[in-house]
C-alpha cells in the first residue's frame, strides 16, 4: 500500500457528499443486504464480544473514497457493519442512528432521537441496540419500515447518562450508565415496548465504556477506577481490582488475560479468571508518559495495540509479558494525542489522531503505510470486506479500491508496416483504450508517421494495433508506441528501427516508461 496523504477542502467533500446521496429512493434493507455470509461482520463496538478489534478481512489498496456522506449531527464512537448495511450513531445537540448501504453509502433509515448517540450500535439479530446520552437504551428494527425510518421495539430508561457502548450477547444486553450501574436487559423484549432487567450491578463510579465478554463473564471498568468481573447470567460479582485512576475505555479479553488501560498512566494486564478470592492478579503493567481514556486496546497476532490520550504515542505491546515491541510518534506540528481505537485486519492498525487523520501502520513493526486527513477524528475505524470506514466529525467516509485499466505492450514487430499487442492487465475495464504509433526519422527528418485508435478493452483482453499509413524513406528511425486512457499514466514503449524503402526493421530492445513521451 502506497504512502498516500490526502487534503481535500470541507466545501469539495460536501458537495460530493451532497451529490453522492440526494434525490435518491431510500432502498430496502432486503436489496442492500450481502448475500455471502463468509464475509467477516462488525456487529459491535470494538469487532466481537471480546472486543479484540481484529477482523479476518483483507483490506484494499485504499487508492479511493468510494464514496462519502455528510451526517446531521458529528458521528458517535464507532459503527457497526452486517449485512452490508452500516449503523452508525450521531449526536449534538440531538441525536440520529442511521443505517447506509456500506457498498454505496446510500441512507436505508435514519431514527432521530431526543439526545445525542455517542455509542457504538450493536446489531444482532435483526435487531440494532444503542445507548443514548439522555439515558435511554434504544432497541431498533434493523430491516427499517421501508419509509425511510425504522421501528421502536423497547426502550429501557437508566438513571442518568449512557456512553457506554451495547453488549449483546446469548439473548442479553449489557450497558452501563452514568448512573453507576451496569445493566442485563432481556435482548429480545417483552413484546409490548418495554424489556425486562434480568440484573444489575452498582459500581464505584460512572460506567463509561462498553462491558466485555469472555467465557460467562462479564468485565468492565467504572470512573472510580474499579475493574469488575461479574458473572454473565446472574450478575454475580467474581473478582474485582481497584487501580488508582479512572477506567473508561472497553477492555480487550483474550487467551485468559484482559487487557485494560487507565488515567494513572499506565495500561494493565489482568488474569481475566481472578485469584478464587475475589480479586485478581497483574500479569504485567506498562507504564505510559500519558493517560488511556480514549483508546481502547486491541489485541492481534500475539500483540496488544493501543494508543495514548495525552501524547502522539501509539504502542505496540507484547501480549504474554507487555514488553514494548514498537511505539509510533504521530508527527504533527502541534498536538495529536490518539483519539480513537485501533482496528486491525491483514497485518495492518487502522486509527484516528488528533492531528486530524486516519493513520494505517504496518501491524508488525510500526511503519506508517498510508495516511488520510480532513477533519478532527473521534469514530472508531470499522473494517468490513476489504474496505475501511471512518467518521470525521460530520462526515462518513468509505475507503477503497476503485478498479483501473492498466496496460501491457508486447514486443514491436517491424515490415511494411509496425505492429505490437496491447493487453489490459488490470483490474478495470478501459472504456476508451487509445494508442497510438509514432515513426519518426530518416534521412533529413523525412520520415514522420503518427498513427492512432481508440476501442474498449476488458480486463485481461488484448488487441492488435499496426500502423496504417504507408512507409517510405531511407535512414535510422524511433518507433514510439503509447497506450493510454484516462484513468491511468500512459505506458509508452520506444525502439530504433531502420526504413528502407517501404520496410521497417527494428534493431533493438523495447525500453518502456510511463508518462507523457
Amino acid at each position: 500500500m502506497s504512502h498516500i496523504k490526502n487534503i481535500i477542502p470541507l466545501v469539495l467533500i460536501m458537495i460530493m457528499l451532497t451529490l453522492s446521496v440526494s434525490a435518491q429512493p431510500a432502498p430496502s434493507y432486503s436489496q442492500t443486504r450481502a448475500m455471502d455470509a463468509s464475509v467477516d461482520a462488525w456487529p459491535m463496538y470494538h469487532h466481537d464480544p471480546q472486543h479484540t478489534g481484529f477482523s479476518t478481512s483483507s483490506v484494499e489498496s485504499l487508492d479511493s473514497i468510494l464514496w462519502g456522506v455528510g451526517l446531521d449531527n458529528h458521528a458517535g464512537a464507532s459503527l457497526a457493519i452486517v449485512d452490508n448495511c452500516l449503523y452508525i450513531g450521531g449526536g449534538s445537540p440531538n441525536g440520529s442512528v442511521y443505517c447506509f448501504n456500506a457498498t454505496n453509502g446510500r441512507e436505508i433509515w435514519q431514527y432521530d432521537t431526543p439526545d445525542e448517540i455517542g455509542t457504538a450500535p450493536a446489531v444482532v439479530d435483526g435487531k440494532v441496540y444503542v445507548g443514548c446520552f439522555n439515558g435511554v437504551v434504544y432497541c431498533l428494527d434493523a430491516y427499517g419500515d421501508g419509509q425511510g425510518s425504522t421501528t421502536v421495539i423497547w426502550t429501557y430508561t437508566t438513571a442518568d447518562h449512557i456512553t457506554s457502548s451495547p453488549l449483546v450477547v446469548n439473548g442479553k444486553v449489557y450497558i452501563g450508565s452514568w448512573d453507576y450501574y451496569l445493566y442485563c436487559l432481556d435482548a429480545e423484549g417483552n413484546g409490548d415496548g418495554t424489556t425486562t432487567v434480568i440484573w444489575n450491578k452498582r459500581t464505584d463510579g460512572a460506567i463509561m465504556a462498553c462491558p466485555s465478554y469472555y467465557e460467562g463473564n462479564i468485565y468492565i471498568g467504572s470512573f472510580g477506577g474499579t475493574i469488575y468481573c461479574y458473572n454473565a447470567d446472574n450478575g454475580l460479582e467474581i473478582w474485582t481490582y481497584h487501580i488508582y485512576g479512572g477506567v473508561s475505555t472497553s477492555a480487550a479479553v483474550v487467551d485468559g488475560k484482559v487487557y485494560t488501560g487507565a488515567d494513572d498512566r499506565t495500561f494493565y494486564c489482568l488474569d481475566a479468571f481472578g485469584d478464587g478470592h475475589g480479586s485478581t492478579t497483574v500479569l504485567w503493567s506498562f507504564p505510559s508518559p500519558g493517560v488511556f481514556t480514549t483508546c481502547s486496546p486491541a489485541v492481534a497476532y500475539g500483540k496488544v495495540y493501543v494508543g495514548s490520550s495525552e501524547t502522539s504515542d501509539f504502542f505496540c505491546l507484547n501480549a504474554n509479558n507487555g514488553s514494548l515491541v514498537w511505539n509510533y510518534a504521530v508527527p504533527s506540528e502541534g498536538f495529536a494525542y490518539i483519539t480513537t481505537s485501533p482496528a486491525i485486519a491483514d497485518g495492518k492498525v487502522f486509527f484516528g489522531a488528533y492531528d486530524n487523520s486516519l493513520h494505517c501502520l504496518s501491524a508488525e513493526n510500526g511503519t506508517s503505510l498510508w495516511e488520510y486527513k480532513l477533519n478532527f477524528i473521534f469514530t472508531a475505524p470499522v473494517i468490513y470486506n476489504g474496505k475501511v470506514y471512518a467518521g470525521f466529525n460530520w462526515y462518513l467516509l468509505c475507503f477503497g479500491h476503485t478498479p483501473k485499466p492498466a496496460f501491457a505492450i508486447g514486443a514491436i514487430q517491424g515490415g511494411f508496416n509496425v505492429t505490437t499487442e496491447i493487453t489490459n492487465i488490470g483490474d478495470g475495464f478501459a472504456t476508451a483504450a487509445r494508442w497510438d504509433i509514432f515513426i519518426r526519422g530518416g534521412i533529413f527528418g523525412f520520415i514522420d508517421i503518427h498513427d492512432y485508435d481508440t476501442k474498449q478493452l476488458a480486463v485481461n483482453e488484448t488487441m492488435l494495433v499496426t500502423s496504417t499509413s504507408p512507409i517510405h524513406g531511407i535512414g535510422r528511425v524511433t518507433v514510439t508506441v503509447i497506450a493510454r486512457t484516462s484513468e491511468v499514466a500512459p505506458l509508452w514503449t520506444e525502439v530504433q528501427g531502420f526504413v528502407l524503402g517501404r520496410h521497417i526493421f527494428i534493431l533493438d530492445n523495447n525500453v518502456q516508461g510511463r508518462g507523457i513521451r
